[in-house]
């Protein structure tokens, strides 16, 4: 991420920055033939479109140099945005972060509409709440301007600074001499070194887990998630625990074990007597799961295959079943219809129940979605304007209805837009031990190895209604309806049906 320094007019200065940007006022403007920097902010005292419109299109500028227009007093930017697209040459606007919601919008719309326009370079000209800073990081902008002023409380802006370079696209880091003053060089260089959370902003294709095998990688990836592990561990044993009170023998199903993980942590809290049977359809995992089969032949037993094809009278004999088959949105990778082989039975089932949650969002990815399908995504910017609310919900043992539809309305107080859903799950395991990626889910429960999922729909204000359907036959499928616009029916789960 680039970082720069602006000065006032072409006086040569000698600063370990990437580039410098000229910073020039109204008698200096025939001079920006000569320039020799990539980029020159035109300084004007007022916004009045006419008057600006006719001095930028008097410039003779170079071809490789972007003008960046700021404008001191300036009440709407919408005006000025269209004289930068009439301009030949390169442009950008330069414009305030300010606690002001209408300010916001006409950002947000202009840059929407015109997707190929100027981009925008935020300045920092006062402090302003975390939350408005979450809004403007969803804007598309090619820098951020830091300036000293007076009355800017320096930590402040540091912070702000941080926040809003820490951008997928990575926005360069403008800041004034003054500042360049205020701190070292290695300071300023950090911030524009942000760290970004890998896999940031990445749309993935949510699993097919029963029509496509995973590479034993992707289980080493998923197997990092501590939190996760660290849970079902400490599940495991509390349901041994308690079983073990009521049956001198426990039979123990794992379903789905993958490289082994869940059953390692079964066979160290089983009991001597108890038998344990692992089936895991994925081939690419039977040698491992033979080592650890190995390790007590005595007690575990390894099938090839998918848990619906067992014979009923082998499915009504397991008193605990431990499964990991939950995805970002709980029930998107059909587990409810692996564990409904179950539904006349009355084992533990780990987990005991899980949910789906939605909550509207804006973010701005710069890419084009397909409103037709979801995605698994760790957005780096997104705003929530409306709350979470809670769609599916599966209990176990029991019978779950596997074809659900369930209506949500998203209400606001302050006339938000929303042109995304962002789905979450959560899950207790069993007792008081639970996993999930709800925004505010607690440490102890938050797990990393699950993306939320993105519904994205056409840009929406708030209220609105948005109706999940799930429908399962031969393949799982969802649809989403916001305000009677139906989004989501070109993709479905394969579930891998014979009949």
């Amino acid at each position: 991420m680039p970082f720069g320094v602006v000065i006032d007019g072409f006086e040569p200065v000698d600063l370990k920055a990437d580039f410098y940007v000229p910073r020039l006022r109204p008698t200096q403007f025939n001079d920006i033939s000569t320039i020799q920097s990539s980029h020159v902010i035109l300084e004007f005292p007022r916004c009045l479109e006419e008057t600006i419109q006719a001095r930028l299109s008097q410039l003779d500028v170079p071809s490789n140099v972007t003008v960046l227009v700021s404008v001191s007093e300036c009440t709407t930017v919408t005006g000025l945005y269209s004289v930068l697209l009439s301009l030949p040459y390169k442009t950008g606007l330069i414009v305030p972060i300010i606690d002001d919601l209408s300010h916001y919008r006409e950002l947000r719309d202009n840059s929407e509409n015109l997707r190929n326009g100027p981009q925008y370079v935020l300045e920092l000209r006062s402090p302003v709440s975390f939350l408005t800073l979450r809004r403007y990081k969803c804007l598309r902008y090619m820098a951020i301007y830091a300036e000293s002023k007076d009355h800017m409380d320096k930590i402040s802006l540091y912070e702000m600074a941080s926040e809003l370079a820490r951008k997928s696209s990575r926005p360069a880091l403008l800041i004034s001499t003054g500042l360049r003053a205020a701190q070292p060089y290695l300071f300023w260089r950090s911030l524009s070194e942000p760290k970004i959370e890998p896999y940031s902003d990445m749309l993935i294709d949510p699993l097919q887990p029963l029509s496509v095998d995973m590479n034993l990688d992707v289980y080493e990836t998923f197997e990092r998630d501590r939190t996760k592990y660290e849970q079902y561990e400490l599940a495991i044993e509390l349901a041994i625990s308690d079983l073990g009170h009521m049956h001198n023998r426990l039979h123990i199903l794992v379903i789905g074990p993958g490289r082994g993980p869940l059953l390692e942590m079964v066979m160290k809290h089983a009991r001597a007597d108890d038998k344990v049977v692992a089936i895991e359809k994925n081939s690419k995992c039977h040698p491992v799961l033979l080592n650890i089969c190995n390790r007590w032949p005595q007690n575990v037993e390894l099938i090839a295959g998918d848990v619906r094809a067992l014979d009923r009278s082998v499915l009504g004999t397991f008193d605990l079943v431990v499964s990991e088959l939950l995805g970002s949105f709980g029930c998107n990778e059909a587990a409810p219809e692996i564990l409904d082989v179950f539904r006349e039975f009355s084992p533990v089932i780990i987990p005991q129940e899980f949910r789906s949650f939605a909550q509207p969002i804006y973010t701005n990815l710069n890419i084009d979605l397909a409103s037709s399908r979801p995605y698994l995504i760790k957005l780096n910017s997104f705003y929530p304007v409306g709350e979470i609310a809670e769609v599916f919900e599966f209990l176990y043992p029991g019978k779950n209805n596997l074809n659900r539809q369930k209506g949500v309305h998203f209400m606001s107080g302050s006339g938000e837009t929303a042109n995304a859903i962002y789905g979450y799950f959560e899950a207790v395991l069993y007792g008081p031990y639970k996993i999930g990626i709800l925004p505010e889910q607690s440490s102890l429960e938050y797990c990393t190895s699950w993306f939320p999922v993105l519904f994205h729909i056409h840009k929406t204000d708030l209220p609105m209604l948005v109706i999940f359907q799930r429908t399962s036959t031969c393949a799982l499928s969802y649809t989403w309806t916001v305000n009677g616009q139906s989004l989501g029916e070109d993709y479905a789960v394969d579930l891998v049906c014979d009949n």
